[in-house]
């Protein structure tokens, strides 16, 4: 009776014994989230406060990191904060010139100063580093329609409006054509404009006012 104890206790061991090491075989270890990824996390899940501080670790800890700067850009402008947001997002494309979004962010903190020149040459800058982002695109062509060159927002525009989510580029070249003194294409662009904004675009109610008067003139 023992001897079956013992023989009982021995195979009990080798068991668990076995199935110890079959665990530390087959164990996988999980790296510890960055910073940077905890607070992108957060930002994901609309917790911006709470991701500042992991963002400003970050830029401590990650010098080099631009990505910590554009996304701590972006908790300051979802504060209304624009003066600090747009400082991020100038230290995001100093250290990671690729962030297409940074040079989109801060050129429209720049178009809400009237700084359109400013903004211009941070919008070239963009492309520089790519010359075919077609929201850098777009931008530019919105801020060469408030320098008055309807000529080349046409030219631009006309390259967006393959893709239906730029229905605003037919807005700018209607008007652009209005203010180069042709009705007909001036009328056809905004008309189409008319045709793809949703409901809810609150320049909509303005272009259909500007297509009534054109038609009845």
């Amino acid at each position: 009776m023992k001897q079956k104890i013992l023989l009982s206790l021995g195979v009990v061991f080798i068991l668990a014994f076995a199935g110890y090491w079959a665990y530390q075989a087959f164990k996988v270890d999980i790296p510890e989230l960055s910073d940077y990824q905890k607070a992108v996390s957060l930002i994901q899940q609309g917790k911006w406060e709470e991701a500042q501080p992991l963002l400003e670790k970050c830029i401590h800890s990650e010098p080099g990191n631009g990505e910590c700067e554009f996304h701590l850009g972006n908790v300051y402008r979802k504060r209304s904060n624009f003066s600090d947001a747009l400082t991020h997002y100038e230290n995001a494309i100093n250290k990671t010139p690729n962030i297409k979004e940074a040079y989109n962010n801060a050129a429209a903190i720049k178009m809400t100063e009237g700084k359109y020149d400013d903004a211009l040459l941070i919008i070239n800058h963009g492309l520089g580093q790519d010359a075919n982002n077609q929201e850098l695109l777009f931008k530019k062509a919105q801020l060469i329609y408030f320098n008055a060159d309807y000529k080349q927002t046409i030219e631009i525009m006309s390259r967006l409006v393959v893709e239906n989510q730029y229905f605003e580029a037919y807005r700018f070249m209607g008007l652009s054509y209005l203010k180069l003194g042709n009705k007909v294409k001036g009328l056809d662009n905004l008309k189409i404009y008319l045709e793809m904004a949703p409901s809810t675009v609150k320049d909509k109610n303005d272009i259909e006012r500007i297509v009534l008067e054109l038609e009845v003139s």
